[in-house]
This record gives C-alpha cells, structure tokens and sequence, in this order.
C-alpha cells in the first residue's frame, strides 16, 4: 500500500532512523522529538498526520522541514515481519528481540527533558543506566555463549555500568553496536550447537547454549521495560537531581 502526504509546519526538521534496515524518521521540534512509528502522531499539542492511519509504516523517502513522504508501506512488529528468514528459527527471536527493544528505546526514550538520562525519579535507575546495562550483559552473556569468560575489560565495564558518563544518544549508540555485533555472529551460529553445554560465571553454573540466547531476549526486554517505566516518569516532569550532582 502506498499513501502520499505532508507534514505539519511545525516540525523543524526530520531525519531517518534505520535499525537493522528498518526504516523511521523521526521528527524534531524545538523543544524536543519523537520518534514516528504509527501513523498519526500527538506531540505538544501539535499533531502531524501524513494521510493514513495505519498500526505501524515504513517511510523510504522524506525531506526535511515540510516532510514529504511516499512509498509508504505496512509494518508488523519485528517478530511478525517475515524477516530472516535465512536464519535458523530457533535463532530469529533473538534478532527479533534486538529489533523490538531498540524501536521501543528510541521512541521513549526520545520524549525525556534534555539532560535526564541519569536522573533518578523516585529513586529508580536511572535510564543510563539501563541502557548502559542492557548493551554490557548483551555483550557478557553472548561471551558466555560462544563458549568463553568474561575478560577484566568486561569486569571493569560491569563495575562502571552506573557511573553517570555518556549523553542519551551516545547510550543508544552503544545499545545499537551491541545488538549489530551479536546479530551478526548470531545469523552466522552454526544451531546445530545450540544444545551445547556452557559456564557461567566465576561458579561456573551449567546451561546451554539455546539457554544463553533466551535469557538475552528476555532479560533484554525486562530492562527495556524499566528503562520505559522510567523515561515515562521523566517524560511527565518527575525528576531528581542526576548521579553524582
């Protein structure tokens, strides 16, 4: 399906997002952005529409200032799309995971006050530190995965997870590198490996190797629902002071 329209003046500018060649564009103000995933959007009391009103869309082409948007498509969620299909199915969820959870970052994570990622409403963790989090044990358990420790650098990585360093969009960046290397090495598994015994930790407690890629996904989507949670809190003005001021 394909609809043509244009958007709202008063959006200063658009740019595209494009996970795992999934394509958005997000939509700046000046005051703020959001990131356009369903087809009508409310922000600040301006609302921007491009003709139709479908769950979720692709946008291939816009321009910036007025946004001009054309062959537009219909878009599933990640699980739904069809896509990989040149992976083992008992892969694809995890890549589907990492697809799900870096939409879901972007577009709360982008309606959070300049300057709260490490704030802490209500004593919660802060959003930093989630996403710091979320790309650290993505990173450690998929070591873990291919059959080896965690080195000291990874160690020290754990450590600093809720050192208040980094600004939101250097976070998402490295959530995103994150989710890109492990993918690629995930569409590369060889699954007949998948019921292979693994180690984990100093302990050196017993699961497998299918056992260590569920757990990504899943724990992956608990600390995205937090980091939710919480740039939701910030998103309605209930901040604190940030770590270490």
């Amino acid at each position: 399906m394909t609809s043509k329209g244009v958007m709202s003046n008063n959006l200063a500018s658009a740019s595209l997002f494009e996970p795992f060649g999934r394509t958005f564009v997000r939509f700046h103000f000046g005051h703020g952005n959001v990131l356009g995933i369903n087809g009508r959007y409310s922000f600040d009391n301006h609302t921007i529409a491009c003709g139709w009103d479908l769950a979720r869309f692709q946008i291939m082409f816009v321009t910036s200032l007025n946004v001009d948007c054309d062959t537009v498509t219909s878009m599933s969620e990640p699980w739904l799309s069809g896509h990989h299909s040149a992976v083992h199915p008992l892969l694809r969820p995890l890549l589907f995971s990492f697809e799900q959870a870096l939409e879901d970052l972007r577009l709360w994570t982008s309606r959070i006050p300049p300057g709260t990622v490490w704030s802490t409403p209500h004593g919660l963790a802060p959003v930093g530190f989630q996403l710091r989090h979320i790309a650290g044990s993505v990173d450690r358990l998929f070591t873990y995965a291919e059959g080896h420790q965690l080195s000291e650098s990874q160690m020290m990585t754990l450590r600093s997870e809720m050192e208040p360093t980094g600004n939101l969009e250097e976070l998402l960046m490295e959530v995103e590198t994150v989710f890109k290397k492990v993918a690629d090495k995930v569409c590369q598994f060889d699954p007949t490996t998948l019921s292979a015994l693994r180690a984990v930790g100093k302990k050196q407690l017993p699961t497998t190797v299918i056992g260590l890629l569920v757990h990504i996904a899943e724990h992956t989507q608990r600390h995205v629902g937090q980091a939710i949670i919480t740039a939701k809190l910030l998103a309605s003005g209930a901040t604190t002071p940030e770590l270490g001021k």
